[in-house]
């Protein structure tokens, strides 16, 4: 998520964190905890929400959560 931030694809990022966040990674995101934390994920997630209005950041988020791990991967 942070190069799609750096790039100005925000949205897409946020579609990335609703998917990362769904049943559709199978909860394997506690076992990357200290991975996560140094890619920065958190504030790059920030970054997009301020770039975005909360409205959209919201629906891009629910986006993401709704993907299969297969539609997740293609996005």
């Amino acid at each position: 998520m942070p190069a799609l931030v750096a790039m100005g694809r925000v949205e897409a990022a946020a579609v990335v964190s609703g998917a990362r966040r769904s049943n559709a990674t199978g909860g394997r995101r506690e076992r990357l905890g200290a991975i996560v934390s140094d890619l920065r994920i958190e504030e790059s997630l920030a970054e997009a929400r301020a770039a975005l209005a909360d409205d959209a950041y919201q629906r891009a988020v629910a986006r993401g959560a709704e993907l299969s791990i297969d539609d997740a991967v293609t996005f």
